[in-house]
């Protein structure tokens, strides 16, 4: 009975997690190209930060780099 009840528990916190996160996706989905862009390029702001204290010669195309990690959201948001 025990195992029963955790299994019922698993499913429901792993069926909450699915809805929860179609619900992030269709949120992210139905943004204004605009605000897409804004969070993209917020993203892509730290990214730089990040690389230019790692290894401060590194010149980083920031139109460039930002059109990769649009991209690479359509492509991991899709993939999970």
């Amino acid at each position: 009975m025990l195992v029963s009840k955790h299994k019922k528990l698993i499913m429901l916190v792993s069926w909450t997690a699915v809805a929860l996160w179609m619900a992030v996706i269709f949120a992210l989905s139905a943004q204004p190209r605009e605000r897409s862009n804004q969070l993209s390029t917020g993203i892509t702001e730290k990214v730089v930060r990040v690389v230019q204290e790692v290894s401060p010669h590194t010149e980083v195309d920031i139109e460039e780099l930002n059109h990769v990690v649009r991209k690479s959201a359509h492509f991991f948001v899709s993939a999970q």
